[in-house]
């Protein structure tokens, strides 16, 4: 309960949306997807508005039993074609470990470029971890 209300307070907030990622015959939850608007400091004081440099960052999972099936695909593509029409978005971003490629050719057939290595780019857990960095711009 406490996950969702977060994800609630993030859209009215303006920070950003977390959405399910469904079956469009059955509407069974696959996994999900979100879209982020703001930046939060490590410290949870609120940092710069990312879209008044234009930029968005996007997440995605897919259950493993449905994986490989082209639902990350078809949802990385819908919200990032919705987002670029955002007038304030000009350029949308992605992180992804070097060690997922799965994800990282997710990203490619939904036409993202990959621009480079950020080395030990985020936290995740006990360790830093390095992430590639992808991008989509309007006429991708």
């Amino acid at each position: 309960r406490e996950q969702v209300r977060r994800q609630k307070l993030r859209a009215e907030l303006g920070l950003g949306l977390s959405l399910a990622i469904t079956d469009s015959g059955t509407d069974e939850a696959l996994g999900g997807i979100g879209l982020w608007l703001r930046a939060v400091a490590p410290d949870g004081a609120t940092g710069y508005r990312e879209e008044a440099h234009g930029r968005a960052s996007l997440h995605y999972w897919v259950s493993p039993e449905f994986r490989g099936r082209g639902y990350a695909t078809a949802a990385l593509n819908a919200l990032s074609a919705w987002a670029l029409r955002l007038s304030d978005v000009h350029r949308l971003e992605l992180f992804i470990e070097p060690t997922n490629e799965p994800s990282w050719r997710t990203a490619e057939r939904a036409r993202y470029h990959r621009e480079g290595l950020l080395r030990s780019w985020q936290q995740l857990g006990d360790s830093r971890r390095d992430m590639f960095v992808y991008s989509r711009l309007p006429d991708d």
